[in-house]
């Protein structure tokens, strides 16, 4: 909040408190009207679940109105409101987080297909087992291997056909490691 000097007091500034009011309005609305099953998964206390407990039972569209500036009241004294933003705006944009495993996935996969930084391709492996050690090792360094000799012999392929511009598609073995890569991912 923004504060403003007055006589060597601090007060918060009453525009931006009203700003910062009708946002967290518009999140306590969405907020009471998600389904139950989708509040349960949210960080919440006991004080805001029996809230939303509360609306779901409200149908005069006056009193539920009256409940949503209660619970936006709730929420700004909520000890953990980035959590719960960060949580509500994942499922207010459920591409974003989509958008956001397929750079992750891409970006492990360069990491570990990078054979020319012998440094960062064995940390990123190394890191890879530490976060899912029920990873069958063997088999995914397998895929591993083979996905870069398929890589190693397109680029060679690609050498020898510098008339043809089209890109080819993805091997096999490629498709393989990034669909393990992803499944992994999306456990957590």
């Amino acid at each position: 909040m923004e504060y403003i000097k007055q006589s060597g007091t601090e007060r918060a500034n009453k525009s931006q408190q009203k700003r910062e009011f009708a946002a967290l309005k518009v999140h306590a609305e969405f907020l009471c009207g998600l389904k139950p099953k989708a509040q349960q998964e949210l960080t919440l206390n006991e004080e805001i679940r029996n809230g939303l407990a509360e609306f779901n039972q409200i149908k005069h569209p006056n009193a539920q109105k009256r409940h949503v500036q209660f619970m936006t009241r709730l929420l700004s004294e909520f000890n953990e409101l980035e959590t719960l933003l960060e949580q509500l705006h994942q499922l207010q944009n459920p591409h974003l987080k989509q958008q956001q495993l397929e750079k992750q996935l891409e970006n492990l996969t360069n990491k570990l297909l990078n054979t020319e930084q012998e440094s960062l391709h064995q940390e990123s492996i190394e890191k890879l087992f530490s976060e899912h050690p029920d990873i069958d090792k063997q088999q995914f360094m397998q895929i591993l291997r083979n996905a870069q000799k398929e890589i190693i012999q397109n680029k060679k392929n690609d050498q020898e056909e510098q008339e043809s511009k089209q890109q080819k598609p993805e091997g096999k073995q490629l498709k393989k490691l990034k669909s393990l890569l992803r499944e992994l991912l999306s456990k957590n």
